[in-house]
């Protein structure tokens, strides 16, 4: 219990000193090749204990093998360990978290052919209120309801996320599932 909130608290504090580096202008890239099928499940590791816990079906699904794409690993694992806290902190017991990593050909994204990298992550957790869900990467933004009373929170994680996917050049949204039960983010890259 100790190591893992003393983790926490290490990640908040380097959150915070990300999102100084994001504001100053100041954050650098630093690319590598990397196999990000490989790359994610091990990020997917550190919730395995989690999800055993509360008897959460974490399922893992990719379209290939292995996918080697440019990125900083850095920055893409707080991006992945960020949306999966998320998903694990507004998932009941008993729920489900599903991870997909796919590949895609874009037609007309920014005037180009382009091939991009998408990844997926679903919950079937509380959701999101449809007049809140463009305000959940501003700054300091929180939702206010009865789950979250209870968890703690700063309000910077999406907005440190959508910033570093932004510094990847790529796209982050959110949206509510088609069911109404939970909430799917896509990364696209």
């Amino acid at each position: 219990v100790v190591e893992r909130n003393t983790n926490r608290m290490l990640r908040l504090v380097n959150q915070i000193l990300d999102f100084r580096k994001i504001q100053n202008k100041k954050m650098k890239m630093q690319v590598q090749r990397v196999d990000v099928v490989s790359f994610v499940r091990k990020v997917m590791d550190n919730f395995e204990a989690v999800a055993e816990e509360h008897r959460i079906d974490f399922l893992f699904e990719t379209e290939k093998q292995h996918l080697f794409l440019w990125v900083d690993v850095d920055k893409l694992e707080k991006i992945v360990f960020n949306l999966l806290s998320n998903a694990f902190k507004y998932t009941h017991e008993g729920g489900n978290i599903e991870v997909l990593l796919k590949t895609g050909h874009n037609d007309a994204y920014r005037g180009a052919l382009k091939d991009y990298f998408e990844i997926d992550i679903t919950d079937n957790g509380i959701g999101i209120d449809k007049n809140k869900i463009e305000q959940i990467f501003e700054r300091f933004y929180q939702i206010d309801n009865d789950m979250t009373q209870s968890n703690f929170g700063t309000g910077i994680g999406l907005h440190l996320s959508r910033s570093l996917v932004e510094l990847h050049h790529g796209i982050i949204k959110a949206e509510n599932r088609e069911d109404g039960q939970g909430t799917r983010f896509i990364i696209r890259l």
